[in-house]
């Protein structure tokens, strides 16, 4: 995902659940997916690359994406290497948690695993950092090495050696201590594997004197280091961790070379040009590719040759040197030109944008080279797929009334001014007279829309595109029966409110047993254009979402092996989740599966949550042979009994799609219209995937056999799907809340209170720490701005950034700022890590500014059993342009990554300008480099960069894509070095007129008290009960 997208789950936007005015059958292709649980899906399918043969010829069908590490290979015992033995005294403390106590080894201490692990952990960093090395890993950037070492060294790679060897199976813990969530599983089978590895290294020491003894740390001389060393190379050799080392920085060049030279009956043929080689005693093998074009008046006319630790890098290789040796040959790529925003004329500036230029020289532009025939006729941004990119409202609808040209007049969209406080309009509502109106709805059929079987159940967005989705035909009627409601209550119940309830309430009233519901989703007032929908310009296209890897686009058509864009989780253009005839319409069910699980895993549901909701959502349709309103619900396996009762046959249906019908006489089946009329029971091929699929199998099969987990699975799935971007519960209204806190809310304890005394006392102890201003400055803001707009996940509260290891956030600085907040914490008692952390940015940031800044207290310390890391780990920034920390790709400049992190965290245009110049004089960048640090007194908080970046005296030039040089134009002296993300802000248009306001004579105050009130916005984005709190007139500190 070009984001991460952010990375369970689900860029973002995570299930659209009514709070920006989308809801219910929004699904899947409505998430903008800055969160997406790839988790789910990598765990069932191992390896993403698969490659096969022909003739020779192999091609790569899938592979990870370009920014994405591959996911651990399932092993099989054949894999294996052999496990070294371990000397007989360290056999037990290997394998005993703490939980059981200590077990006494001769000549050393007491111990148990989580000593052994501590000095495990030292070693495998030093094995993978030397592994990484001796491949030729050393050619590449130390961020990129340091994670693909993660990769190798992380508790879920651990985990499945573990288990591949049967070490798990050896642990003694008690029954208290054993783990039922899989993260503290996956913990502690990897701190078992680290123990091992340091039993290794210590069962062979030369001299060995126990834990404890020399020599335990030495380098590769020591004979059990060795062992170990070697073991665990052919270990990562065998489950792909080190199989591409080579080559990593070649993994964008076959999809290049496939978009240069693309063509109708143009092909690209890769093949081995001469047997590999196998260097005996390291266990790795070195193959050699050519790349061959046919095509373009070309015949198997060889393009490049490469070589690499596998098949796949190989290839890579070949076709980076077609693409760096063989340009006069190949078809010029259509890139996209710059944007040219259309804005007011600057007539009264007599001095040019020159920075326009500049930046403008660095994009890569079209080439008129290409055949007409190949090139595409698209809109520059179609393709970027960050917020505001891809197909928008006006391709589809161009005559469409322009309302936006009436918002350059100011003022708010909203009718009701913010004046309206949805929360306590909410809470005044009479709830169960609003329930009973809505199951009224439900049965009151409409001669001008008869309702199926007599009810409703079946049906209920209102703003474009998806209310002119193909998949949701009809809900129009859906939204027109529910008006007479909405009108009856007003502004007590908003649209994305009752667009979930009225679902809710329908399957209440067939019988189904709910977890409950929350109200809180207040309406928007127009479509929202930040999300990324995709880049096909055709209802039920999918051509461009498909490729080999993910990353670009694409047409690759194997319905087996491809892989769809990030960050999109819908298979077609218009559709909300999959294709119900299976994958462009062919009737496979197994592969169907696949995109089934893609599709909603990208929606953070796993395996078992994803066959609840279809299973559970299919049995009230009657395109699956649903009885009568007063029999649904009386038997709720009705689906999942048809399904596994008959075999099935394909046909057509009426309007000509793919389905399948039972072989059977039994017509059973009620006619919706006709009670004299029944029919066989059908499926789609999405509906057999449940079955022919072995993991949604066993789960189906289970499911028919204890149906009354299957409603329970069913209710929380779906309590789940209409919740999961709500928020905190501190944001829920309602009387039918449910008790139960689960793991995706993302629950924060409460915190202790402070007084201003307090507050006052704990700024002098962090400052008294000695840990520089900057240092506190970037924790804090390293906290806060992981949050997320769009599905308001993420933030300081809770304090999550300590579970993580994320290179943006510097770990090695915040890990000295955290020792020492922690060492605060101690002496004071009474606070939150969470709100220290803030505190501490507060307290740098009026130390570098010298004003008053406001602190809200308040904030709680999440445990890491109140916290799904898999989940949060999609949260993780790939590109942060406010730290300078990562650089665009082909598709995405870094200007537009940069404009697409302000959107998540809610920012205009003026707080994007001022918080960047802010954070670079403060010296923000995640590496400490001095680009875009455009002052002479760095860590004040002055208007310096935009000062400097707009001086005449300064001439820009490029040194790359990605970085720009300011040299004075008499003497040529390097003044400043800067990056896209900083430029940008003398380039475009509207962002030069912000960033001018700053820069003027008088803009110091101003400049300090707007970069003031936008960090404090972010340090409390999260904080939904200080919003709520202030909307009632409670004062802050």
């Amino acid at each position: 995902m070009d984001r991460d997208r952010e990375r369970q789950y689900p860029t973002k936007r995570p299930y659209d659940g009514g709070h920006s005015g989308h809801s219910g059958h929004s699904g899947a292709a409505s998430k903008k997916q800055r969160l997406v649980d790839t988790n789910a899906v990598s765990k069932k399918q191992g390896l993403v690359s698969t490659v096969s043969k022909t003739n020779g010829h192999y091609e790569s069908k899938s592979r990870p994406a370009i920014h994405q590490l591959s996911p651990v290979k399932a092993l099989d015992a054949k894999d294996l290497p052999a496990l070294p033995a371990i000397a007989e005294k360290w056999q037990s403390p290997v394998f005993t948690h703490p939980s059981q106590g200590n077990q006494e080894v001769a000549g050393g201490p007491m111990l148990n695993y989580d000593r052994l692990e501590f000095l495990g952990d030292a070693y495998l960093e030093i094995m993978a950092t030397r592994a990484l090395w001796n491949l030729g890993a050393a050619g590449l950037s130390a961020a990129r090495m340091a994670a693909m070492r993660e990769a190798m060294v992380k508790n879920e790679t651990l985990n499945v050696y573990a288990l591949a060897y049967g070490l798990d199976k050896k642990l003694k813990i008690s029954d208290g201590s054993r783990p039922t969530r899989r993260e503290a599983q996956v913990k502690i089978h990897g701190d078992v594997f680290e123990a091992y590895v340091a039993a290794v290294v210590l069962s062979k020491a030369d001299g060995d004197k126990g834990f404890g003894g020399e020599g335990v740390l030495t380098n590769g001389d020591m004979p059990g280091f060795k062992v170990a060393e070697e073991w665990l190379t052919k270990l990562w050799m065998a489950s792909g961790k080190l199989q591409d080392v080579s080559r990593q920085e070649d993994v964008e060049s076959k999809g290049t070379l496939q978009k240069r030279i693309g063509g109708k009956g143009v092909y690209l043929n890769y093949v081995e040009e001469r047997e590999r080689i196998v260097h005996v005693g390291k266990g790795i093998e070195q193959y050699f590719v050519g790349v061959y074009l046919t095509g373009w008046g070309y015949e198997n006319q060889h393009l490049g040759s490469g070589e690499g630790l596998s098949k796949k890098a190989a290839g890579m290789a070949a076709a980076k040197d077609a693409i760096e040796t063989k340009a006069e040959l190949l078809p010029t790529v259509h890139r996209s030109l710059p944007i040219v925003h259309r804005s007011l004329p600057i007539v009264h500036r007599s001095v040019p944008i020159i920075h326009h230029r500049i930046l403008a020289a660095t994009t890569r532009r079209p080439s008129s080279t290409m055949p007409d025939s190949a090139k595409p006729a698209e809109c520059p941004y179609r393709t970027v797929n960050v917020g505001g990119g891809g197909v928008r409202n006006r391709d589809w609808w161009p005559t469409e009334l322009r309302l936006d040209i009436l918002r350059q007049n100011g003022g708010s969209i909203d009718p009701y001014k913010g004046e309206l406080d949805y929360a306590a309009a909410f809470k005044s509502l009479d709830y169960n007279a609003l329930k009973k109106d809505l199951r009224a709805v439900l049965t009151d059929s409409k001669d001008w829309w008869p309702a199926d079987f007599g009810h409703y159940g079946g049906l209920f967005q209102r703003f474009a595109p998806l209310n002119s989705w193909p998949d949701n035909a009809s809900l129009d009627k859906g939204r027109q029966l529910l008006w007479p409601v909405k009108q009856k209550y007003g502004s007590k119940i908003s649209w994305a409110d009752l667009f979930l309830l009225i679902g809710n309430v329908a399957l209440e009233d067939m019988g189904v047993k709910t977890t409950g519901f929350a109200g809180g989703r207040a309406d928007t007032w127009e479509s929202d254009a930040s999300v990324y929908w995709g880049a096909e310009t055709t209802w039920l296209g999918n051509e461009e979402r498909y490729s080999a890897g993910g990353t670009v686009r694409g047409s690759e058509k194997d319905i087996h092996t491809r892989t769809l864009e990030e960050p999109l989780a819908a298979t077609h253009m218009g559709l909300i989740y999959v294709n119900p005839e299976g994958p462009d319409g062919v009737p496979d069910p197994k592969a169907a599966a696949r995109d089934i699980r893609t599709t909603f895993g990208r929606m953070a549901m796993n395996d078992e949550e994803t066959v609840a909701l279809i299973a559970g959502g299919h049995t009230f349709g009657k395109t699956h042979g649903a009885g009568p309103a007063d029999h649904v619900g009386k038997e709720p396996n009705a689906f999942l009994t048809y399904l596994y009762k008959y075999e099935w046959e394909l046909e057509k249906s009426p309007a000509g799609a793919n389905q399948w019908v039972a072989k059977t006489d039994d017509l059973i089946i009620p006619n919706a219209f006709d009670a004299g009329k029944k029919q066989k029971p059908t499926m789609l091929t999405t509906d057999l995937a449940l079955r022919y699929d072995p993991a949604y199998n066993k789960i189906s099969k289970h499911y028919l056999e204890h149906p009354d987990e299957f409603q329970e699975a069913f209710s929380r799935a779906w309590f789940k799907l209409l919740h999961r971007d709500l928020g905190p519960r501190s944001r829920w209204l309602g009387p039918e809340l449910p008790k139960e806190h689960f793991i995706w809310e993302d629950v924060v304890p409460a915190g202790p209170t402070l007084s201003e005394s307090d507050v006052a006392g704990l700024k002098k102890d962090i400052l008294a720490t000695g840990i520089e201003p900057t240092k506190l400055i970037a924790a804090a803001w390293a906290s806060a701005s992981s949050f997320r707009g769009s599905d308001r996940r993420g933030g300081a509260n809770g304090a999550r950034i300590r579970f993580t290891n994320w290179e943006v956030n510097n770990p090695a600085q915040f890990k000295q700022v955290l020792a020492a907040l922690e060492g605060v914490q101690q002496k004071f008692g009474k606070v939150s890590i969470a709100d220290l952390i803030v505190l501490a940015g507060v307290a740098g940031l009026e130390k570098a500014s010298g004003v008053a800044v406001p602190f809200t207290p308040g904030r709680g310390d999440a445990t890491l059993e109140q916290t799904d890391l898999a989940s949060y780990e999609h949260l993780k920034p790939a590109i942060d342009g406010f730290r300078n920390y990562g650089h665009g790709t082909d598709r995405v400049r870094t200007e537009q990554f940069l404009v697409d992190r302000a959107q998540l965290l809610n920012l205009s245009i003026p707080e994007l300008t001022v918080l960047v110049g802010g954070l670079r004089v403060l010296s923000q960048n995640w590496d400490g480099s001095d680009k875009g640090v455009f002052t002479k007194r760095p860590g004040t908080l002055t208007n310096d960069f935009f000062v400097n970046l707009l001086d005449l005296n300064t001439e820009w030039k490029a040194v790359d894509t990605e970085t720009f040089e300011g040299l004075d134009r008499k003497t040529g002296q390097k003044l400043w070095t800067g990056t896209r993300a900083d430029l940008i802000f003398g380039s475009h248009p509207e962002l030069r007129a912000v960033a001018e306001v700053y820069a003027q004579a008088d803009a110091q105050d101003k400049f300090v008290k707007d970069f003031v009130a936008a960090f404090d916005k972010v340090l409390n984005l999260d904080r939904f009960d200080v919003h709520q709190a202030a909307a009632a007139g409670k004062p802050r500190l």
